[in-house]
């Protein structure tokens, strides 16, 4: 099999389903073909290099703009194909043409293809399950410093993150990204608020009223965005100290358990204690012969 038709007709298990990301081949049947994700796979290559770098050279910003569309020229592409191929597989400029007719058709199903979701499914399945295994294997505080330090280490080193935050400010303006981008994270909210459950289960404690196990995901997650976005810009000991293995998200993290976490004896939500600290503060004289109980103030005698 070693004409374009046939792997045209032909598709590839071991490939992710692109039926939801690709809609602007000429035909539906390259969608899933293995030659169109040759294609898509040698543009996001291009992309990632010549947009996020690699270990060994870093993007010149000044020239990132300008260069964009020759980067992902139909020749170029092809070349970057030719490179990955298959033995079977003719990823030539005709091949190109036959499945995206104008450029901007493949460019914008290239951005799609760089933003699927199913980039971060198999990272949030092995993240969620080393983090089980941490959690039962040492102090619930070290756990947390040790899950968030792992947690943003590899996401910083991975190629897709760096690709992503690059276009994530087109989501605003692009329904397509924005759509991309909102199937993530609803992928890695679900996973890791199952975790969020376990550990809330095994430690035998509830989250106060008012918070729920989706607000302590999105409050997490973007916590770990932003934690990441800062550390794009350069490493900083006070985001992640690389010595002692700890970083603000971890900190963060900490800080929210002790917030929202609690048992079955203390009836009182975050606002509550929020609001019975603040009176604590005002009136401190107060403390040695009151109680808190959901913000209301009882004699102690």
């Amino acid at each position: 099999m070693t004409s374009d038709h046939a792997s045209a007709a032909r598709t590839d298990s071991t490939y992710p389903d692109l039926s939801q990301v690709v809609q602007r081949v000429s035909a539906p049947e390259y969608v899933n073909d293995p030659t169109t994700h040759l294609f898509l796979a040698a543009g996001e290559k291009i992309l990632t290099e010549q947009l996020v770098g690699t270990t060994e050279k870093r993007p010149n910003v000044e020239k990132v703009y300008a260069s964009m569309l020759q980067w992902i020229s139909r020749p170029q592409v092809a070349k970057r194909a030719g490179k990955l191929n298959h033995a079977d597989l003719r990823p030539t400029e005709h091949a190109f043409r036959k499945r995206w007719r104008e450029q901007m058709h493949y460019v914008r199903d290239l951005l799609a293809y760089v933003m699927r979701d199913d980039v971060w499914r198999q990272h949030s399945a092995n993240a969620t399950a080393a983090s089980a295994d941490l959690f039962k294997s040492m102090p619930f505080d070290e756990a947390i410093e040790a899950i968030t330090y792992r947690e943003i280490s590899e996401v910083l080193v991975n190629p897709s993150f760096s690709l992503q935050a690059t276009f994530q400010a087109m989501a605003q303006y692009d329904s397509e990204i924005s759509a991309e981008l909102r199937k993530s994270y609803a992928f890695m909210l679900e996973a890791w608020s199952e975790f969020y459950e376990q550990v809330v289960e095994s430690l035998g404690v509830r989250l106060r009223p008012g918070v729920d196990m989706q607000m302590m995901a999105n409050a997490l997650n973007v916590a770990a965005d932003g934690t990441m976005f800062r550390l794009l810009a350069g490493r900083d000991d006070s985001l992640m100290n690389e010595e002692n293995r700890t970083t603000v998200l971890g900190f963060i993290a900490k800080a929210l358990v002790v917030a929202c976490f609690t048992d079955e004896d203390d009836p009182a939500s975050l606002d509550d204690v929020v609001r019975a600290f603040s009176i604590d503060l005002a009136h401190p004289t107060r403390n040695s012969s009151t109680n808190r109980n959901g913000g209301k103030e009882t004699s102690a005698g």
